[in-house]
């Protein structure tokens, strides 16, 4: 907030990039909770993976 006061009061005339919804997304931290989300997913879909290939093997081990 006070970073877009700072840039009126310097005379800054682009408004639409001071709003708070716009400087949300350009914001470094929106972009560390973002990445943080999908490295959550990605390792989730691992996991699944990985669980549903060790399924297999077990039931390829119990049909022998």
């Amino acid at each position: 907030m006070s970073d877009a006061v700072d840039q009126l009061l310097a005379g800054s005339t682009d408004h639409h990039s001071l709003r708070p919804d716009v400087r949300k997304l350009s914001h470094p931290l929106f972009t560390q909770t973002y990445r943080t989300a999908e490295r959550r997913d990605n390792l989730s879909r691992t996991r699944l993976t990985r669980a549903r290939g060790r399924l297999a093997n077990v039931k390829k081990q119990n049909a022998r």
